[in-house]
Parts: C-alpha cells; structure tokens; sequence
C-alpha cells in the first residue's frame, strides 16, 4: 500500500482581482487532509466560475504539486495553483430581434445576465450557465401565452472596445426568436381511468378550453390528476400525453391517457441532503414507515414535521418504483441550513434614568452533533443586572416521547427602587394638605420626578444613585421534561432551586445598615428578615398541561394552542401561582398571485395570570413569626408586571394606572391580558406585517380587608374596582416581524389608549398637548 500525500498548503499565485482567502474557501481540497486529483479538478471549475462572475471570461488555471526533501520525508506537498486571469470583459449589449409579443425592455427584465448600464454601472458578468438559465425562461413565458412553436437562437459575440486608451474585449449578445402563431386550447380528452370518473378529473383542472394556452398551467393540471391517484394510495400511476395541433384553426388539445396502478406500499424510505443530521432522528419524525400502504397525508405531514424541527432550508420528495410492482421507495430531499443562532446586541430602555443599556449575547445550537440536542449560553450585562445561563435538551430522550433538559444561571441583579416606610413622616407635611401615606407618596413623586437618588419614597436616596436599593446574587439550577401524547397533548414537568443572597450597597457593620433594614416599607415586610438572613432558598415545580393543533411549529396559519401552568414555590416563599395561555390561529383568505400566495392570518390571545397565598397563610410561620392571612410570600421576580413589548404593547414607557409611576413598573397579584392580530406573511420564512389592539388589566395588592377574629385577610378578587372599565389599558398598532431564528426582531408603532367610565374613549398622551406614538424595537420570537 502506498499511503496517499498529504497537503501541507494550498497555495495560490497571480490572482490580483480575487484573494486566496475567498479561493481556499472555495475549495474541496484543505489544508492537513489527503490529496486527491478529483477534487483538485474540482476546485479548478470552482475558481474558474467564480472569476467568470466577476467578468473574467478568459480565465485559466493551472495547478502544481511541490515538494522538496523535508516534505517529501514528512509525505506530505504544496498544492499550488496557477492563475491567468487574463483580461476583464463585461456585457455591452443585448439585442433582441423578431420578438414582437413582448418589447426589448420586458425581457431584459426577464433575464439575469444583464447589459452593462450607463456610466459603467454593473459588473454584468457573462455567465454561461446562468444565460441558458435565461434563454429556458423566454421560452417558457412564451410557451405560457399559446406560442408553442417558439424558437430561440442566441448568438455570442466577441467586440472590441478602446477605452481610456487600453483595449478591452466585450461581448454582444444577440438573440433572435420566432414567435410562430399563438395557439388556443382546445381541452382535454381522458382515457383509461377507472378509479376515477371523467367529471371528477375535470373538475380539477383549471386551464379552461377556448384560452391561451398555457404551458406550466397544463402541466400543473396533469400534477393534480397524478396528485388525486397518490392521495389514494396509487403513487405508481402513469400519465402519458399526446398533444393534438389544429393549424387551421389555431387550437392544441391533448389526449391523456391514464394508467392506473394498484395500491402501493412502502419498501423504503431514504433521505438525501443530511450531512449533519442522523438519520435515526429523521426517521422518528416521518409518518411514512416501511411496509405501511402508501398515504398521501401521512408523506404531507412527515414534509411539515421535517420543516418543524427547523434544521431544512427546503424539503421535498421523490417517489420511485421499487424492486416489484405494487412497491415503491421514498426519498426526502433535503437542504440543510444554518442550526447555529447568534444574536449579539444592546438593548436601551426609555423608562429609567440612568438608561439601563444592556449588552446581551446568545448563542444556540439546535442540533448539536447531529442529534438533535439543543445547547445554548446567554450573557445579559447591564447597569441593572447581570446574568450567565446554559441550558441543554434533549426534546426526545433516549428516543422515547419524554424530553429531558438541565439549565444553571448565575447572576445578580440590583432593585434601585425598593420602598420605604413613610407613614411616620405624615405629619410634617399636614400644612400641605397631606393626611394619608398615598397621598405623601404622591408628593414625593412629584417633587423629585426626575431625580430618583433624592425621591424619599425609595431606600437609601440620600443623594447618591449608587447607595439606593438592595442587591441579589441569584444561583438557578432547573429540570425540564415533557411529555406528548395522543397527538395534541403534552404534559411538562419544570423544578427549579434556586439560592438567594440578599444584601445592601453598604457593609452590615456600618451603624446605618441595621437603620435602613428598619426603614423597608411594611408592604414588603419579609425583606427585612431576608437581609439579616443574607441567603434565602426557593424552590419552584411548575407543570404545565398543554394541547396544540397547529401543524405548523413556525408562523402556524391555522389551529390552537392552549396552555394552564399551575406552580408551587417554597422554602423561604411560600406561594401558588397559576398561568392560562391561549392563541387561536384563523386562516382567511387564500389566493394564489402569480406564485406569491397571499395567506392573512387572523390570531386571538387572551392569558390570565395569578398569584395566590401558600400553605403559609393557613397558619405557618417564617423567621418566628406568624404569616397567617399576610398573602403571598414572594420575591420580586414573582410578581406580576406588564413588559410593554408582548403584554400591553406600548405601556412600557407610559404613564398607567396611578401617579406613583409607569404600568410597566408596577407589580401585581393578578393579570389579565388579550390582544385581536391581523398578520400577513410576505414571505413566510423571513418577514410579516402586523396590525393589532392590545388590552391589560395588572391588579395590584395585596389590599388588608377587616374581617371576623380581628385579622387581615387576602382578597384582590373583593378589591372591586379591579373590573372597572378604568382599571384596563389598551394599544392599538402595527408593524413588522422578522421570523428567521438568527434575529427574531419585531418593529411596532404603537399608539394607547383608555375607557374611561365618564369620559369615555380617549388616548393617552405624554403631555396635555403631544399626541403620543410609541415605537417598540424589541429582540422577541412573539409571533409564535
């Protein structure tokens, strides 16, 4: 055995108009691997069409394998290649004659090569393979409008042209056509079918006789008929075509004879195009298995699976015959794209000073190793918070229908605004009409409205924007599972432990900490405790029942998704939390403009959110003290909020339901929320218009409600005005959304509005005379 060499380098020499970065990416042939003379061939045509884009016609190349003593020692050599690029030509002209259905400028308009414009403007390359490309285009929109005798004959030729003193060869393209005679349709006449009566057949057609003939039309015609046959299990029928010209009347009919197969079952099944993706993680998505009788619906719902699990550009199929009648194999035909998502960027809000600029970064494999394991890392930093996560999944672990996945997180976060306790200093305001703590609260607000770090309302404003609030390192160690069954069902299972360490900007040994734990306003009372604690613990399981009936995982047309969470967190806290989700998904019109499908999507939401006491409230107790009846124990992050950006678009920056600040910083018990959309995909895969009204509904609490035995209890649900017209916020926009994984980006415009009780409709403004348009830039993937 003689071992074949190894190439050391790839070498390129004399290219000047394209660098030998750009040629070796290019190339089969790399650096360290075995040489091989086929694939050297290969990288020969590649370097060649890529020159000829650029407009070097005359290109050569040549290549050269070097190797001295040392090289030969090691078996290895330099893979050189040679270039002549020649000289640089470009399209001058093209010229159309005997055309006279359609003028010179629409079928420039039709072709890709083009002509070099005015000024020198445009490469316009001569691109051999791409012109013929052009030419099959004429013809078929000749063959489209009745003109079937039409004949082509390009001619390419060679000028040349002086400029600035140099001469320089450019190419004439002239192209002469025969229109002939434009034909009517005459119909169809069908023979052979049994299975199917005439009438059936016919009706599926849609080139009608007595018009223009159309070519493509036709052919999509004898697709339906073929498609009806393997729709009923009989893929292996045949269709032949025998056309029948009337010249003198100017008309084309066709005979259609059908040869009709038994049914087929499957004898294989295979998949091209995968290079990266196994084919046992196809092969548990696919509906069509091998010995099942063939089924058009189960091949169409194993297309859309394949397009679900999002690792395929383009998927498609290829039925043949297979090793007897009455057999037939299968093949996907795949296109791999891009699984790796990167989205790297800052996000800078308008509602808090100093702007809490946030750089950000994720990173997501979704089929690591080919499995389809799903791996991600995210970095949040900002002035407010800071956060680091991983997370694996596995969405069928073991191969069975269970998912299985592990995150950690480690970050810290800093809550400027804690409220402080001010009911003491009531008095010293009585002169200015102030009697209740709402009523002070306001006036500090007001006082200091642009200047949080002296709003005596927060903890800690004393002057210095660094000394406000408390701080948190936060550890978050999660499981997920989930579970699917009877098609539309599934069930997840979530736990999460996470330890809490909770602090002050200031040492606990300076005299002021024990005075400032002290001054935390009663209506966070176990935060006092938490800070002589230092660490506290929470743990979280969530499940979630789940039912879907969107084919579609990615920008669904039509069906269901309904979800109820209910969840329990204990250890320090002590709560219950419960999340109702559902989005119905209309489809509305579908018409079909020249292969631009025009499919308006029509999506309800409405969700519901609640917290509620834990066993704690029953009688328990925490730190030694009794929390009967106090609702419930959370942190901070449990609360209820409205984002402004996927709930309440547009309250994020606004004035909401009192003065004491935005709707988007108040937090709350109860949420209700429900949005109306009108989507339209211009292209489904990359970008949608959006136009919708939004309504949010954040109730806040707890509220003390006097009642038998001298205690308080917890009831947002008899805080009445909750269900007041005046307790909901509502927005009205529209916008556009990126949909491709890589950069999820939406882009609205947003303008809110309220019903009053009294008043009635009326906007929302920023000032008494500024009408208020919001604008929301937002990373989200909320359309699905």
């Amino acid at each position: 055995f003689i071992e074949k060499p190894i190439i050391k380098k790839i070498i390129f020499k004399e290219n000047k108009s394209i660098s030998s970065f750009k040629l070796k990416s290019l190339c089969v042939s790399k650096e360290f691997k075995f040489l091989n003379e086929q694939d050297v061939s290969n990288d020969i045509i590649k370097i060649k069409k890529q020159y000829q884009k650029k407009g070097f016609y005359f290109i050569n190349v040549g290549h050269q394998l070097y190797q001295n003593t040392k090289l030969k020692k090691n078996n290895q050599l330099d893979l050189i290649f040679k270039i002549q690029e020649g000289m640089k030509t470009y399209i001058q002209e093209i010229n159309f004659k005997g055309n006279l259905h359609f003028s010179n400028t629409k079928l420039k308009w039709m072709i890709k090569t083009k002509e070099r414009g005015q000024y020198g403007i445009g490469s316009a390359s001569y691109i051999e393979e791409k012109f013929d490309k052009d030419i099959e285009k004429i013809k078929k929109s000749y063959l489209d409008r009745g003109f079937i005798n039409i004949i082509i004959k390009p001619q390419i030729n060679w000028i040349d042209i002086e400029k600035m003193g140099k001469k320089k060869k450019a190419i004439s393209i002239n192209i002469e056509l025969n229109e002939g005679d434009q034909y009517t349709y005459g119909g169809v006449e069908i023979k052979g079918n049994k299975l199917f009566k005439n009438e059936e057949i016919i009706k599926l057609l849609r080139l009608k006789p007595g018009k223009i003939f159309n070519k493509s039309l036709f052919k999509k015609d004898v697709r339906s008929i073929k498609k009806i046959y393997e729709e009923s299990s009989y893929p292996e029928t045949k269709i032949q075509e025998e056309h029948v010209i009337d010249e003198n009347n100017k008309v084309i009919s066709y005979q259609l004879t059908i040869k009709e197969s038994k049914t087929s079952y499957i004898e294989a099944v295979y998949f091209e195009g995968n290079i990266k993706t196994k084919d046992y993680i196809l092969y548990r998505v696919i509906k069509t298995e091998v010995g099942d009788l063939f089924n058009y619906k189960k091949l169409n719902d194993s297309i859309i699976e394949l397009e679900n699990i999002n690792f395929f550009s383009k998927v498609d199929y290829e039925i043949k015959e297979g090793s007897a009648t009455g057999l037939i194999t299968i093949t996907y035909l795949l296109k791999e794209q891009v699984t790796k998502d990167m989205i790297f960027g800052f996000k800078i809000p308008v509602d808090k000073w100093p702007p809490d600029i946030t750089l950000f970064g994720k990173i997501t494999e979704r089929n690591w190793l080919g499995r389809e394991l799903e791996i991600s890392g995210k970095a949040d930093f900002g002035l407010y918070k800071q956060f680091i996560n991983f997370r694996l999944e596995d969405p069928k672990f073991l191969n069975s229908p269970f998912s299985l996945g592990a995150s950690i997180e480690f970050g810290h976060r800093w809550e400027r605004c804690i409220l402080r306790e001010v009911s003491h200093e009531i008095d010293e305001y009585s002169d200015l009409g102030i009697s209740t703590e709402s009523e002070l609260r306001d006036y500090y607000h007001q006082e200091f409205i642009y200047d949080d770090s002296y709003n005596k309302n927060y903890l800690g404003a004393n002057g210095n924007f660094f000394d406000m609030g408390l701080h948190e390192l936060l550890f978050k160690i999660g499981i997920n599972s989930k579970y699917r069954f009877l098609k539309y069902f599934a069930i997840n299972f979530d736990y999460y432990f996470i330890p809490d360490y909770i602090f002050l900007p200031i040492s606990r040994y300076e005299k002021e900490w024990e005075q400032r734990v002290n001054e935390i306003d009663d209506s966070q009372p176990h935060l006092k405790d938490y800070l002589y604690t230092g660490w506290v613990f929470k743990s979280k399981l969530a499940t979630t029942f789940s039912i879907e009936t969107t084919k579609r995982k990615f920008y669904p047309l039509e069906g269901i998704r309904f979800s109820i969470t209910p969840a329990y967190i204990w250890g320090h806290f002590d709560a219950f939390t419960l999340n109702t989700r559902f989005t119905c998904y209309l489809k509305l019109l579908r018409i079909n403009f020249n292969g631009w499908k025009f499919r308006p999507v029509l999506v309800l939401n409405m969700n519901a959110s609640f917290v509620f006491p834990g066993f704690r409230n029953l009688g328990g107790a925490l730190f030694n003290k009794s929390t009967a009846g106090k609702g419930p124990i959370i942190d901070l992050t449990e609360y209820l909020k409205v984002d402004g950006i996927t709930i309440g678009r547009g309250w994020a920056n606004s004035i909401g339901a009192t003065q004491k600040g935005k709707l988007s910083d108040l937090l709350g018990y109860a949420r209700f929320d429900a949005s109306i959309e009108f989507r339209l995909p211009i292209y489904e895969k990359v970008i949608w218009l959006a136009s919708f009204v939004d309504m949010v509904n954040l109730i806040s609490g707890p509220i003390e409600l006097d009642v038998h035995g001298g205690y308080t209890a917890w009831r947002w649900w008899e805080k009445s005005e909750w269900c007041g017209l005046d307790n909901w916020y509502g927005s009205i926009g529209v916008g556009i959304q990126l949909t491709f994984p890589q950069l999820p980006l939406s882009f609205f415009v947003v303008k809110r509005f309220k019903i009053n009780y009294y008043a009635g409709f009326e906007w929302v403004t920023n000032s008494p005379s500024t009408g208020n348009i919001d604008f929301i830039l937002s990373i989200t993937g909320f359309y699905f």
